[in-house]
């Protein structure tokens, strides 16, 4: 059978639009939809809305195209910040992220955190309509953590380099679904609107050095909890490892 093309919405660059918004007309603006080889051109007159009208930024030479609408977009630059603190952040299974200034995330408003989500998700079958919810109950809850860590004061962001994390591994179910690169990610894209520079270190040892004296051993760690066995310093272990990515070794 043939692919239905029906959802599809095209998009088109600026070899086959032309925007003008300098006009004396009724309308907002024009667009020209042409062909390669201008063989073909088609004019058609935009009417804006009040929230495109309300966005900063540059136009874009793009649109998309649909059924009734076209979607225009705007592209804000960012310059990074020069001034302000580092945060090191420290992504887990259970606590989906911890920073360095003892912020944790919580549970929403409805009770859930990332364990129960994942606990949630081990136990449906793949492809299943509750499976497709429950991934898409911890996309929203990856966005409503990331949207309430305060980067106010923030000029660098520091996360652990990790690639390739489960690859050959039998991890099991439950961590099988735990997208780091999901939280990544959005954090990245957080950090990019915001001007945050966003840096990468080394996970050597974050899990394993005592935060306050710099002693390394495995022992340190126990789950959740991180106890010193030099100086008997003790904190949440992802607390901890998020302050040695703040302050890696040298």
């Amino acid at each position: 059978t043939k692919p239905s093309l029906d959802q599809v919405n095209p998009e088109l660059d600026s070899r086959f639009i032309k925007l003008d918004f300098d006009n004396e007309t009724s309308f907002d603006g024009w667009v020209t939809l042409g062909s390669l080889g201008n063989k073909m051109k088609i004019v058609l007159p935009l009417k804006s809305t009040s929230h495109f009208n309300k966005l900063q930024g540059c136009l874009k030479q793009g649109m998309r195209l649909s059924n009734k609408n076209i979607t225009l977009m705007k592209e804000e630059e960012v310059k990074e910040r020069e001034s302000g603190k580092t945060l090191g952040l420290d992504i887990g299974a259970t606590t989906l992220a911890s920073l360095s200034d003892d912020h944790v995330t919580t549970k929403d408003n409805h009770g859930h955190d990332l364990n129960s989500i994942n606990k949630s998700l081990s136990k449906k079958k793949r492809g299943s309509k509750s499976f497709a919810r429950t991934q898409t109950q911890r996309k929203h809850y990856v966005n409503w953590c990331v949207n309430r860590i305060n980067f106010d004061d923030v000029k660098e962001l520091k996360l652990e380099k990790i690639k390739n994390l489960k690859r050959g591994r039998n991890v099991g179910r439950y961590l099988n679904h735990w997208t780091y690169t999901e939280i990544q990610g959005k954090l990245e894209q957080k950090c990019e609107s915001l001007g945050v520079q966003v840096t990468y270190v080394s996970p050597t040892y974050t899990s394993q050095r005592c935060s306050s004296c710099g002693w390394v051993r495995s022992s340190n760690r126990k789950r959740k909890l991180f106890k010193c066995d030099s100086c008997g310093f003790h904190l949440d272990a992802d607390l901890n490892a998020s302050r040695n990515i703040a302050t890696p070794l040298r």
